[in-house]
């Protein structure tokens, strides 16, 4: 995992234009986030900009928790004492509600069995009883007689911020300063729908726009909008603009009021979106104004909301079949994240037919 340098640590850059190759004309500047630039960037213990959290899911007839945790991420990892904590119908029942990915759960029995918490055949659910040992506590045991095990993975989180003219700090601890070459093309060539992350189950994705005076050195580009999509959205898409435009589900106006909540949970979709009292991008651990939106499997992001513009933070773990995109790769190396190494590997530029803005208007 790569180390922060201190703020007085020799920080190697460089710069690179990039023209007639079909992407924006911008020069990059790549360089290590100082101890300083990183301390806020994440509210839980973190090493570096990573944070650890806990996924609850239900592993396969037949499967261990250890697979079904690596299945679901390749970096997770089964923490069996918190399965141990399930230790009644009412705790389940919450968890159940609240954390569980695709919940087969039909009922929660009142009655706890040694070797829960997990699905019965029928879809009756059952926790552990407090204090007796079984083997299917153990990680490596696999479950058996038609019954799921519910599991507890715990997996490693990054955060991708996007702020201001705009500033991109990737999952790798690195950041991309896009700097506007001094022509007016280029600022509109850097302008438009980009992904910010593209993965088979998450896509994420920005609309830049200039923002101010179409003189050369009033105009910048700043995040207007932020679009969140793809297999975990069970194929919804959720945007939300600055506060000069709307925040959508399917595109239709949500969290209208200052203080206000989105809550839906189907089997395949969960999302809990709260606008109000939120953290600020730049620094997680300061109170600001913002929308927070939590999804299942540890995806999470903070959306601070200005006139013409917004800053976003997001916060998930590495893909299992990987991930490009402006936040990089995250397979643990900044060094490959600069723009042009990011654009060889996948066009930053979002096809009209991929876009989630569709039928989106900005006004």
């Amino acid at each position: 995992m790569p180390k922060l340098f201190r703020a007085d640590a020799i920080l190697t850059s460089f710069a690179v234009v990039l023209v007639n190759m079909g992407r924006p004309s911008l020069a990059l500047q790549l360089q290590k986030q100082t101890e300083t630039d990183a301390r806020g960037l994440l509210t839980y213990e973190r090493q570096g900009s990573r944070v650890t959290d806990t996924i609850w899911l239900f592993g396969e007839v037949g499967q261990s928790c250890d697979d079904a945790c690596k299945s679901e991420c390749g970096t997770a990892a089964c923490e069996p004492l918190k399965r141990l904590e399930i230790s009644s119908g009412d705790i389940m029942q919450d968890l159940l509600e609240k954390e569980v990915k695709d919940n087969p759960c039909t009922s929660v029995a009142t009655l706890t069995v040694p070797q829960g918490p997990l699905v019965g055949t029928y879809g009756d659910c059952y926790a552990k009883r407090f204090g007796e040992e079984h083997a299917y506590d153990e990680c490596s045991s696999t479950s058996a007689n038609d019954e799921r095990s519910l599991c507890a993975c715990e997996v490693a989180l990054g955060a991708c911020s996007i702020s201001e003219d705009p500033h991109i700090n990737v999952f790798d601890d690195s950041q991309i300063s896009l700097l506007l070459v001094e022509n007016t093309e280029a600022v509109s060539e850097a302008a438009g729908e980009k992904w910010l992350v593209n993965s088979a189950s998450v896509q994420v994705q920005a609309k830049f726009e200039k923002v101010g005076n179409i003189s050369l050195r009033d105009s910048n580009l700043f995040t207007r909008a932020v679009a969140i999509g793809g297999e975990i959205l069970n194929g919804n898409v959720m945007v939300i603009g600055s506060l000069d435009d709307p925040i959508t589900w399917n595109g239709q106006p949500i969290l209208l009021e200052d203080n206000s909540s989105f809550y839906l949970k189907e089997t395949k979709v969960f999302v809990n979106a709260t606008r109000g009292s939120s953290s600020l991008v730049q620094d997680l651990s300061k109170d600001n104004l913002g929308v927070n939106v939590r999804l299942r499997s540890g995806v999470s992001m903070v959306v601070n909301r200005l006139h013409h513009y917004l800053n976003v933070a997001i916060q998930m773990p590495p893909q299992a079949g990987g991930q490009e995109g402006l936040c990089g790769n995250f397979n643990g190396f900044g060094a490959d994240d600069s723009l042009e190494m990011t654009s060889s590997r996948l066009d930053p530029n979002v096809l009209p037919g991929a876009s989630l803005f569709a039928g989106t208007s900005f006004h």
